[in-house]
């Protein structure tokens, strides 16, 4: 009688059987054989497939009341064969296409379908040029499952994917959905810049794409464009050759995205912050508070990336940046933005955006950190973030500045640059314990209640966790938010008010250094 079930085409045998609703269960348990009263139990209580995977045959019996045994077996015989039946038959294509290698002069276009005109332009193009040319699927499917389960095999046969960045493109979610794919398949991703559209892509977006190369397609013709990312397609044509002046035009031309983007934006560091004669300091001046020894590479670069984003974004740090470019071709390109380095494993130094290019030439940069202001200044800031890890935590440093801010009343920020671990006296535990912990266990005897009050307080209410790529990321816009919002704030007060301090502090704040 099973097989006779299992062989009758009816409606809901086409989706799965989770998402069955609850008149897809009453169809299905009808041609069990359930009794009326049983199914008058399960259209009362709305039983959908999603809730009837989680019955147990004690509560078919005792909930829902059916008595017969062998109706029971039979139906829960007809719930596992439909799960196994489903995993039969349908598509298993990501078992495959993780593990089809791409075929050379094979490229996958990614685009918004408004896109099409310039879409066909670049796909046209490398037609001529004997490329194998792929995009979606003209069905879209009905879900997302659907519109991956279409395009993935396409995608996975590929070797490049090529994403045509415009205003509709960065806020699509078909786009969105191919460059995680082609993120998940490990392809690597090249992308046509054509519009400014940096600081209106989806964050995500933003953070996938912006170590990948990128042509520019705004500031030069479309021939030659297209011929620069041919030549990237295929690095081979470059051979020694080629005229110096080609060679040079095209490892300005390829450059991550990130770099053309902030370029293209004009989003140049602004000079540091500094008083004028009458002592008011500058309204966006924000105070960095970080180690300035014995950390790692690692946080020393989390460092660089939160001042340029800060000084991009018109607040003045009072650092001041100097890049050293180990490509000096790259030297009159004051805007290059720093390259996340905190993930290395992410770049195969035997890769390289074009052949004979080593892309840690083009993209690293070693930056000298000079501070301008200095804690004194702290007066004169209207907020400060403190660059928390573990280390500077119990530095003398942190503790003066924090001390400071204390005593001139000034808001902070407290950003982690790495997890607080609690340090045990004989060893080390890797579980994270509350930020009030840390406090008790590392500085009680070091600063004032006061001051340990006045840290415990700003920590709770603006903590903002920046410890990796991806938080940074996310987290740096809420930052610059509550940076804006405290701003705003204190342009509601009296400068007067604001910069009025009891001259008994500077008699305090001598004694701290």
């Amino acid at each position: 009688m099973a097989e006779v079930l299992l062989s009758i085409e009816w409606e809901e045998i086409l989706k799965q059987l989770c998402s069955w609703t609850a008149k897809d269960i009453q169809s299905f348990i009808t041609r069990v054989g359930v009794q009326q009263s049983s199914r008058d139990i399960f259209a009362e209580k709305q039983i959908d497939g999603y809730l009837l995977l989680a019955c147990t045959e004690n509560e078919l019996k005792d909930y829902f009341q059916m008595n017969n045994r062998k109706v029971r077996q039979m139906l829960i015989e007809n719930v596992i064969q439909t799960i196994h039946r489903e995993r039969q038959t349908l598509p298993q294509w990501h078992y495959e296409a993780k593990k089809t290698k791409g075929k050379n002069d094979y490229v996958y276009i990614i685009y918004d379908p408004e896109d099409h005109s310039i879409a066909s332009e670049v796909s046209n193009f490398l037609k001529d040029k004997k490329f194998r040319v792929f995009t979606h699927n003209i069905r879209y499917g009905k879900n997302k499952h659907e519109f991956v389960a279409l395009n993935g095999p396409v995608m996975a046969r590929t070797k490049d994917v090529i994403f045509l960045l415009t205003a509709k493109s960065c806020r699509s979610t078909f786009t969105f959905h191919e460059l995680t794919l082609a993120e998940w398949f490990e392809k690597p991703i090249v992308t046509v810049y054509l519009e400014h559209v940096w600081t209106n892509m989806r964050s995500s977006i933003r953070a996938l794409l912006a170590d990948y190369p990128s042509v520019d397609f705004i500031h030069q013709s479309l021939h030659e464009s297209l011929t620069i990312l041919h030549a990237y397609l295929r690095p081979q044509m470059l051979s020694s050759e080629e005229p110096d002046d080609y060679v040079q035009k095209l490892k300005q031309t390829i450059r991550p995205l990130a770099s053309i983007a902030t370029y293209n934006s004009n989003l140049k560091p602004k000079p540091s912050c500094s008083t004028n004669e009458n002592g008011s300091a500058n309204h966006r001046f924000v105070y960095l508070s970080y180690s300035k020894t014995s950390e790692k590479w690692n946080v020393i670069h989390a460092v660089e990336r939160l001042i340029f984003v800060l000084e991009a974004n018109h607040f003045h740090t009072g650092i001041a940046t100097a890049n050293t470019i180990s490509n000096t071709d790259r030297g009159t390109d004051p805007l290059h933005l720093p390259k996340i380095l905190s993930k290395p494993s992410s770049i195969n130094p035997n890769d390289s955006y074009i052949h004979g290019f080593n892309p840690s030439s083009i993209t690293t940069t070693t930056a000298d950190i000079r501070r301008i202001m200095g804690p004194g200044d702290i007066r004169h800031c209207r907020v400060m973030i403190v660059c928390l890890t573990p280390k500077y935590f119990r530095n003398e440093h942190c503790l003066n500045e924090l001390r400071l801010c204390e005593i001139y009343q000034k808001p902070i920020l407290v950003v982690l640059l790495r997890h607080m671990k609690y340090y045990h006296a004989n060893n080390i535990s890797n579980t994270n314990v509350s930020l009030d912990e840390q406090i008790n266990t590392f500085i009680p005897s070091k600063l004032p209640m006061t001051t340990l009050n006045f840290l415990r307080k700003n920590i709770r209410s603006s903590c903002i966790d920046l410890t990796t790529n991806e938080l940074f990321s996310r987290n740096v816009p809420i930052l610059l938010r509550r940076l804006e919002a405290m701003l705003g704030k204190h342009r509601n007060q009296v400068d007067g008010a604001s910069h009025s301090v009891n001259p008994n502090n500077f008699s305090q704040a001598s004694e701290v250094f």
